[in-house]
């Protein structure tokens, strides 16, 4: 080294102290290179994950953005009262529908009618019960040739009025007075009269017994 060099007298002072100032200049570019390096292994290993992971954030919230301005049915089927053009407002809120959408009905799948009766009839229907039902929508209005005979297929357990569900006001019995009727479910006998009947139609159902 330079101070063995010094005592042999081939060199100088000055030289030993410039040969020690490049051994510390080497050290502290040697420390600086490890800290580079364990920067390097910080930002390997913390920064970019965590800048992809905002990336692929950003990108997923852009895709919902998109998915947003289009609209999309799970059923095929006719859409009717589209209350929305270019620009117009909308929202995700299923109170606020902009548009109705009616689905087509699977050709296996039987047309049924609603029918309520009052809670003195529980006593006397039961399914398979004979009907006839009449619909102003397939009827003159005298009715004529416009009788559809029909069966009952379902019974609903329960009557609607009177539930009692979660509000924040207290039940009031008096405004339970307006009785409820019983749920039943209708289909015709023929399945060409199908052809007749409109779906949302007021109808008047008749049924029979031979009590």
């Amino acid at each position: 080294d330079a101070k063995s060099i010094l005592k042999r007298g081939y060199g100088t002072t000055n030289n030993v102290i410039e040969a020690r100032s490049q051994v510390q200049v080497g050290e502290a570019d040697l420390d600086a290179a490890k800290a580079q390096l364990d920067l390097t292994d910080v930002e390997l290993t913390e920064g970019i994950p965590a800048r992809l992971a905002a990336s692929e954030a950003a990108i997923e919230k852009a895709r919902t953005a998109l998915d947003f301005t289009e609209v999309r049915s799970f059923t095929n089927g006719t859409v009717t009262q589209l209350a929305l053009s270019v620009g117009s407002p909308t929202t995700t809120l299923v109170l606020r529908p902009s548009m109705v959408i009616i689905p087509d009905r699977p050709e296996n799948t039987s047309v049924r009618v609603s029918a309520g009766f009052s809670q003195v009839s529980k006593t006397t229907l039961y399914e398979g019960m004979p009907a006839e039902i009449a619909c102003d929508t397939n009827a003159s209005l005298s009715y004529r040739n416009a009788i559809l005979p029909a069966r009952i297929v379902l019974l609903q357990p329960a009557v609607a009025t009177g539930q009692v569900t979660p509000s924040d006001d207290l039940k009031d019995l008096q405004n339970a007075s307006q009785r409820g009727t019983i749920h039943a479910m209708l289909e015709l006998i023929h399945n060409e009269h199908e052809a007749l009947l409109l779906d949302g139609s007021g109808c008047i159902v008749q049924t029979y017994t031979n009590n």
